[in-house]
């Protein structure tokens, strides 16, 4: 998972990822977190703040995808039989 403007102006990767606001429209990466409660006194216990992004997204790498699809002989048929079409009336696009 990676995470993303709240308006999806842009992906915190590559050169953006260590941002803490959107560079677009300067909303926060991470919800605000709550406050420390002032009437617990114990100073031994630390409270683990945890950033928690406004929103995220995942990906599916391609290639992946791609090689699966061409491994099945009924979609490389299709292709192929595609293909020939394209070139027999002049629409060579491939």
């Amino acid at each position: 998972m990676h995470d993303m403007c709240v308006n999806s102006c842009i992906a915190y990767t590559g050169p953006l990822e260590k941002l803490e606001s959107c560079p677009q429209c300067y909303e926060p990466r991470y919800q605000p977190t709550p406050e420390c409660n002032e009437d617990n006194d114990d100073q031994d216990e630390e409270i683990e703040h945890v950033k928690v992004p406004h929103q995220q997204f995942s990906t599916l790498p391609l290639g992946p995808q791609l090689q699966a699809l061409w491994a099945q002989e009924k979609v490389l048929k299709i292709c192929v039989i595609g293909k020939d079409i394209l070139v027999k009336y002049g629409r060579n696009y491939i």
